[in-house]
């Protein structure tokens, strides 16, 4: 899945709202379900070892099929690559979290405006030091209305019907559903609990 996040960052801009919605609802499918095998060092290095191998099958295929002091030399190239992809993974698991953060905050909003993107043109965003700490402060210190109800879950239908017409229009009506159907599996936080219907006017 991260593989596929990271080959849909290319593309016409024509496309690049449509894809935008599609990699960050795979952010948070992907992040989510990482998050729930923490403590699995196995499963996590064996998904990270599988996500480099596809997108270096050449040069794993050439150390497999290498012997002597080529294939050490290949062993070598693999454990450096590797190391690096680790690292960048790292770094984009960091800012799916923090992306999970905002959306479980702000709700179906997130999808909207493509500045939220983590990893624009696969490039992660580059923020402050105190992004973290801000972002934590910001989500737990929300403005309620009268009846103690924060004013990003009231948004929460007018947001979500605005992001189904946008993809029923310049998509189709499979990939609105497919955002209806990832809303009402993956409630933001803000909304747990809490019954909505869109997408029907």
């Amino acid at each position: 899945m991260n593989n596929f996040i990271t080959s849909q960052s290319h593309v016409g801009a024509a496309e690049a709202h449509i894809d935008y919605v599609v990699r960050a609802i795979q952010y948070i499918k992907y992040v989510k379900t990482w998050t729930e095998h923490d403590g699995a060092i196995n499963w996590k290095s064996n998904v990270t070892w599988e996500q480099f191998k596809t997108l270096n099958k050449e040069l794993v295929a050439r150390r497999d099929a290498a012997t002597g002091p080529r294939k050490d030399k290949l062993k070598k190239q693999v454990i450096e690559k590797l190391e690096a992809y680790r690292r960048r993974h790292e770094k984009d698991i960091a800012a799916y979290k923090e992306f999970l953060q905002i959306y479980d905050r702000f709700g179906p909003s997130v999808f909207l405006d493509r500045y939220w993107d983590p990893v624009y043109e696969h490039r992660r965003v580059r923020r402050s030091k105190d992004f973290s700490a801000l972002l934590a402060m910001v989500c737990d210190n929300f403005t309620l209305d009268d009846d103690g109800i924060p004013f990003p879950e009231l948004n929460f239908d007018i947001c979500a019907d605005s992001l189904y017409h946008i993809l029923l229009v310049f998509g189709s009506e499979d990939l609105a559903t497919y955002a209806e159907n990832f809303l009402e599996s993956y409630p933001p936080l803000i909304t747990e609990g809490v019954l909505h219907t869109w997408g029907i006017m």
